[in-house]
């Protein structure tokens, strides 16, 4: 008899009780109700930027992102600017040898891993696993074993190719309906994908990620939390009722989703029920970082006679023009931004620039100083550096928003207050963080610090506070409302199936949930971590970039 319990983890991307909890009491997921009555749950704290790739990154090492270094959907370099979503995507190799994945395997656990994002390409395990989220459109290469893919029907990842090359586009025409009717039938995917495998493979530990759940909140945020007034605004009633039917049957799929795969697994295994991240109403209001930064004398635009023959300076004029943002204003930023995309290094007079803009998340912005000897271009003295970086703290926190009263920025951190490890160097110097009210652009083409933005792209996104349930024969199932930090589970799930923790986890194991006889009767064994670097000896080809970058495009990420 082994000396654990089989574990099952359900991801659902994107999941928050604050969307949860009052679906329960408009009686949709009667499953989903009725286990937490019987489960210990709360909040689950995602990383900083609250997004999918760092996020998952640290679920799946327990480290945080200055450890892992994943921030974004792409890598980064120390001596580059970070100045826009461009560069190498990220991919599993980057994690390096200590993942659960690894670390399960390497201690004679058998295990299934299915749609974890940042599973590609998928490495050898004690066990079978199927790609997640950055796994690229069309490719033969997403599972181990490799002929595991045969037994797999109709399986898709994300929501494009759902049927044939139909794709999801998001704008204003985007059929709604539609969409739903695809997630529907991903998450049908995912579960019979999953009762076959769980049922047919034996396993000391599964999981699964419903990444639909994440889609769902950030286009149907409105709908989700029956937001009467946006729905009116948008839709007409009979459309507002057939997508209600709609959502009634998403839900009810996934509520019978859960039901299925916690059932199969019995009554003596431990489940975990996670989200990687929350989710809110999207910002109305747009903070233009680059032209706050300007208007400071930081960041300062190439100029001058030498640039008149340079098109993207025209492109940057042209975008600048009163009279023609007048005429179809959110159309001309839309092929401006494109225009220039991946392009911002060149529009940028390094000479005289102190301060750049980097992009986190939404809310979550970053400033990294022009610093010489560390950027390729850097002008600013490490002894300048110091009050530099004290200055722009006060400035930024004394921001106004004068047309809605209220200051733009809550907080602002220093890179080492909240990262630690060998990779926080990538990171911006300072990380602030604006109220929910204001999601952070870097466009260049943008004249006023701050403007209402009053119909965004997705009606929801984003936020730090996720969610966690716990149930099974080793966890308390009365303690409600306790938060915790997505880098604890890693440790508590190795802790579970009696495996060493690696001594260099920023996660700690969750001892107020689980049963006090299993903690007062197994002590955690310390193992040293590796030090080995991270194999990177992984690329993305240019035909698989194209590809994942147009499904990132289409699904409003880029």
């Amino acid at each position: 008899m082994p000396s654990y319990h089989k574990l099952l983890v359900i991801g659902l991307d994107g999941g928050t009780w604050d969307a949860f909890d009052p679906l329960i009491d408009r009686g949709y997921l009667p499953f989903l109700a009725d286990l937490k009555k019987h489960s210990s749950y709360g909040t689950l704290c995602s990383t900083v930027p609250p997004f999918t790739m760092p996020a998952w990154s640290t679920f799946v090492t327990g480290r945080n992102p200055g450890n892992h270094g994943v921030f974004s959907f792409f890598q980064h370099s120390l001596e580059g600017y970070n100045l826009d979503n461009v560069g190498e995507f990220v991919n599993s190799r980057v994690l390096g040898p200590a993942n659960l994945w690894n670390l399960l395997s390497s201690n004679h656990r058998k295990l299934i891993a299915i749609n974890v994002p940042l599973t590609y390409p998928p490495q050898k395990v004690n066990g079978i696993m199927i790609t997640g989220m950055l796994t690229p459109p069309d490719s033969e290469n997403y599972t181990y074993p490799d002929n595991l893919k045969d037994q797999l029907d109709d399986y898709q990842i994300d929501l494009d190719n759902i049927r044939g090359k139909d794709r999801i586009q998001v704008d204003e025409d985007m059929d709604r309906n539609a969409m739903l009717s695809r997630l529907i039938d991903l998450v049908r995917i995912r579960r019979k994908t999953c009762l076959k495998l769980f049922t047919t493979n034996p396993y000391d530990f599964a999981m699964v990620v419903f990444t639909s759940t994440d889609r769902l909140f950030h286009y149907f945020w409105d709908l989700v939390t029956d937001d009467r007034d946006l729905l009116s605004e948008k839709y007409s009633k009979n459309e507002i009722i057939e997508l209600r039917k709609k959502l009634n049957t998403y839900l009810l799929t996934l509520d019978n989703a859960i039901k299925d795969l916690a059932e199969t697994a019995g009554r003596d295994t431990n489940i975990i029920l996670m989200s990687d991240h929350g989710f809110g109403s999207s910002p109305s209001c747009l903070f233009n970082v680059n032209c706050w930064l300007k208007q400071q004398n930081l960041l300062f635009e190439r100029s001058g006679g030498q640039d008149t023959l340079n098109p993207l300076s025209w492109i940057i004029r042209l975008g600048k023009s009163r009279f023609i943002r007048s005429i179809t204003p959110e159309l001309l930023e839309k092929k401006f931004k494109s225009a220039i995309k991946g392009k911002f290094e060149e529009l940028i007079d390094w000479s005289r620039t102190k301060a750049y803009y980097e992009p986190l998340y939404l809310n979550i912005g970053g400033i990294t100083i022009n610093e010489y000897g560390k950027k390729s271009k850097g002008i600013v003295t490490r002894d300048q550096k110091e009050l530099l970086l004290k200055e722009i703290t006060e400035e930024l926190l004394n921001i106004e928003d004068k047309a809605h009263g209220r200051k733009i920025v809550q907080k602002v951190m220093q890179r080492e207050q909240l990262f630690r490890g060998k990779k926080a160097s990538v990171f911006p110097d300072l990380v602030f963080f604006a109220q929910s009210e204001y999601s952070c652009s870097n466009s260049l083409v943008e004249t006023e610090v701050v403007r209402d933005n009053p119909q965004p792209q997705r009606p929801g996104d984003h936020r730090v506070e996720g969610m966690y349930l716990v149930n099974g024969p080793n966890f308390k199932n009365d303690i409600k409302d306790l938060s915790i930090n997505i880098a604890d589970l890693a440790p508590t799930i190795l802790f579970l199936l009696d495996i060493p923790l690696l001594d260099n986890f920023d996660g700690q194991i969750m001892k107020d949930l689980i049963d006090d006889n299993l903690i007062s009767s197994r002590r955690p064994v310390m193992k040293p971590f590796d030090v080995r670097e991270s194999a990177q000896g992984f690329l993305f080809d240019e035909k698989e970039d194209e590809a994942l970058r147009e499904r990132l495009k289409n699904l409003g990420y880029l």
